[in-house]
């Protein structure tokens, strides 16, 4: 069994998915994304539940970012067509 990764705070979770309780569109930046990356709300009250439920995943957020950023964004954008109740045309 492979461990469960950390996080490498790049914050491409906080841009390329939409939260609606923050009316935070897909491929925007978080209002309480830092400039490095890290959520000014994570463990407070105003956290959104959909947040607390985000975990890194093995294929994203297990190794280096340098080069592979574009990527992960991608995958994020087209997971959140996907998943969204108006899929548009995916990546």
């Amino acid at each position: 069994m492979e461990p469960q990764p950390q996080c490498c705070k790049c914050g491409i979770c906080c841009i390329a998915l939409s939260i609606s309780s923050l009316n935070k569109k897909s491929g925007k930046k978080c209002k309480h994304l830092s400039l490095n990356n890290l959520c000014n709300i994570w463990g407070k009250s105003e956290e959104p539940s959909v947040c607390r439920t985000i975990k890194p995943l093995n294929d994203l957020c297990r190794f280096d970012l340098r080069g592979n950023v574009k990527k992960h964004f991608k995958y994020l954008m087209r997971m959140e067509r996907i998943t969204s109740s108006n899929p548009t045309k995916m990546i």
